[in-house]
């Protein structure tokens, strides 16, 4: 019995580990690159979901332009939506200050890429 775990332990230590062939997926033109170059899902929507807020609040100071109405501001919908993408935001933020990931160099790696 011995003799066979340790004939199993000599085999599985020789295995060769094939290498996967797929493919790492590219940084895309989409996302927004953060402050150590890797492109950043959250940080982009942060930035889009801002701008959508911020350009409610503009288009609500005109009650029409020409044939087009618009609503009033809604403080409840825009916090809601831009306060939950700040915290995603945020918490990925924080995640990779408390794990930080195996490299820094934004060419080997891409931490953000699948946010």
């Amino acid at each position: 019995m011995a003799d066979e775990t340790a004939e199993q332990t000599k085999v599985e230590e020789n295995k060769i580990v094939k290498k996967s062939t797929a493919v790492k997926p590219s940084n895309s033109w989409l996302w927004i690159k953060d402050s150590k170059g890797f492109a950043s899902v959250s940080l982009t929507f942060a930035t889009v979901s801002f701008f959508v807020t911020t350009a409610a609040y503009i288009v609500s100071i005109f009650q029409s332009i020409g044939p087009v109405t618009f609503r009033q501001f809604d403080v409840g919908a825009c916090g809601s939506y831009f306060g939950t993408i700040m915290a995603l935001y945020w918490g990925r933020k924080w995640t990779e200050a408390k794990y930080k990931p195996e490299s820094e160099d934004p060419s080997s790696a891409q931490p953000n890429a699948g946010q």
